[in-house]
């Protein structure tokens, strides 16, 4: 059947349902789902009487509309929309249908705003109330349609401040600050109260005691480095028991110089049988990438004496140098044991700027996995991974599941679970049958996961540790069960 008698058919079974209902045909809209269907499709549906197109894939949507596939009729957004993609749908789609949490709602809200527009949006809701189904509860739906247009979140989203996934109305602005007070005064003056307590007055960022090591090293960079340690082997003794590796990030050490960099080497020696992945996104020709393995994941010999300097069992590189930035390392991790992850799908909204870009008919980040797929060719290990890994972002699940595909023998880092949007359900697709082949990386949700739970300071690394075991929890049961 083709497009256009299959349309014909849809309306003929419309038609007779709405005279049941003391309706017409014309009263209803026809959604034609054209995911997955080319923009010669989109065309021939249009040409049939199609009343709005509606996709699901942002990535699939923008080249259409690069065809002019829509010509002639509404674009709906019919699917799951991620917060790092609505900047690619506000405006291109005259219609939103799947928006179900006040997050996605503030982030279409002020990209909307930024165009000077107005954005049509359906409000999801799952009133059924399964786990599996997406929306807001019908409470939440109440909520969220009770949003005015003079609330101070809508009339100035320049307050709001996002920290953990969550939005916040940012005190650290004089005008929200006058906010509370009228707030305040407001209660005072209409109601018979003895007193006003400010409790839990959120600011992103405070409430850690870095006291006991500025009292030690005063305010110094010495100082800074041993609070960084101080609070990181807080969190490793917490979490060992629970999850396999950490992922120390090496610009947060550098910045404090070389006691940063004392502090970091000093973390990776606390690692108490942990998986230690140095995120440092390495990235230049032969000899210095040489350098760069021997220093993270190798032995160094200083006048007939060998020295481990950070001793890493894995390193986050860049790849786009090639071949010859890449085999220092793979020589490395055959010797010692170690592994790499080369950046091919970053979970950072603007990725796709370049790693979408086409490259002899698909997009540039398919070509790097590929390539990490030959270089691991030389340092396969036992379960049939190799000692090379690829970083793919949690926020681009669809990409996620297609990558996890292309390079069966690559293990997978994926980044942006938490704080950057991605949930479970959007990072099961990095594992394999088997349940294995990806390590799920979590920062800032683990690292400030007091201030989310709404505890002191002091109690962070129990914070980390009940955000850890909640996060594995999440995944795991989407996962099958782990067969070695």
């Amino acid at each position: 059947m083709s497009i256009s008698e299959n349309i014909a058919a849809i309306r003929q079974q419309i038609d007779q349902a709405a005279r049941h209902s003391g309706r017409t045909g014309q009263e209803i809209t026809l959604v034609g789902a054209s995911k997955m269907n080319d923009a010669a499709a989109c065309r021939e549906a249009i040409a049939a009487g199609i009343d709005v197109l509606g996709e699901n894939r942002v990535q699939e949507m923008t080249q259409k509309l690069a065809e002019n596939a829509y010509d002639g009729a509404p674009l709906h957004f019919i699917g799951h929309l991620q917060r790092n993609k609505v900047k690619q749908v506000v405006g291109k789609a005259a219609l939103i249908q799947s928006v179900g949490s006040l997050a996605l709602l503030d982030e279409i809200e002020k990209t909307a705003e930024k165009l000077g527009i107005v954005q049509d949006i359906l409000l999801e809701v799952n009133i059924a109330g399964e786990e599996s189904k997406g929306g807001c509860t019908p409470r939440e739906a109440e909520e969220l349609a009770a949003l005015s247009a003079d609330h101070p979140a809508v009339l100035h989203p320049e307050w709001v401040a996002e920290h953990d996934g969550n939005y916040y109305l940012d005190p650290g602005l004089p005008e929200v600050r006058e906010l509370v007070i009228q707030g305040a005064e407001e209660l005072v003056r209409n109601y018979d109260i003895d007193g006003i307590h400010l409790d839990d007055y959120f600011y992103p960022g405070s409430g850690f005691d870095d006291g006991a090591a500025y009292a030690k090293y005063g305010k110094t960079l010495e100082g800074a480095a041993e609070a960084i340690l101080s609070f990181n082997k807080g969190i490793i003794d917490a979490i060992c028991d629970v999850v396999p590796a950490v992922k120390p990030q090496c610009a947060f050490y550098e910045r404090f110089g070389w006691q940063g960099m004392k502090a970091l080497a000093e973390t990776i020696a606390k690692e108490k049988g942990m998986f230690v992945i140095i995120d440092g996104k390495r990235n230049d020709i032969g000899s210095t990438m040489t350098a760069y393995a021997v220093a993270h994941l190798g032995d160094v010999e200083v006048e007939g004496e060998v020295y481990t300097p950070f001793g890493g069992d894995a390193l986050t590189v860049n790849g786009y140098l090639g071949t010859d930035g890449i085999s220092p390392l793979t020589d490395i991790c055959v010797k010692k044991d170690a592994g790499i992850f080369v950046l091919v799908k970053t979970s950072n909204p603007s990725s796709g700027e370049l790693q979408d870009r086409s490259l002899e008919g698909r997009p540039l980040y398919a070509a790097m996995g590929e390539m990490c797929e030959k270089w691991g060719e030389s340092c396969m290990g036992e379960l049939g991974y190799s000692a090379v890994g690829a970083v793919v972002g949690a926020t681009y699940p669809e990409q996620l599941a297609e990558m996890r595909k292309a390079m069966p023998h690559t293990f997978l880092l994926v980044p942006g679970y938490g704080a950057q949007g991605g949930g479970a359900k959007d990072v099961i697709g990095a594992f394999d049958e088997k349940g294995l082949g990806a390590i799920v990386n979590s920062s800032r949700a683990v690292l400030t996961a007091w201030q989310k739970q709404n505890r002191p300071g002091s109690e962070y690394a129990a914070a980390a540790r009940d955000e850890a075991i909640r996060m594995r929890d999440d995944i795991t049961q989407y996962l099958p069960e782990i067969r070695l």
